[in-house]
């Protein structure tokens, strides 16, 4: 059986990996839209849209996934392998209003 959360479209449930899902964790983008991050069993980390209930991202990860946390663009992510902290690319999710930051020269 999948997890299913509560989110979407008239509360429709979000279907996410079986097994367990240990943690997740609102946050927004600079440009205002919410996202949702699930940690969970199956070693992924789940980004959502959860007005739409869609996914917008998995990432892969080296073991269990205990806990996330999140905070703008910034996911804390903590695993048997211990923790790891990314900076996610907003226009990766699909968001426009979030441009992708380009190295200095």
């Amino acid at each position: 059986m999948g997890t299913r959360l509560s989110a979407g479209p008239a509360g429709r449930p979000l279907a996410g990996p079986p097994g367990w899902l240990p943690s997740r964790g609102f946050t927004t983008t600079p440009a205002g839209r919410l996202l949702l991050a699930s940690g969970s069993g199956d070693r992924t980390v789940r980004l959502w849209d959860p007005a739409k209930g869609s996914c917008l991202a998995t990432l892969q990860r080296g073991s269990v996934v205990r806990s996330v946390a999140a905070a703008g663009l910034t996911l804390a992510i903590g695993g048997d392998d211990g923790v790891s902290v990314i900076e996610l690319d907003g226009g990766d999710l699909g968001d426009p209003r979030v441009r992708r930051r380009r190295k200095p020269r």
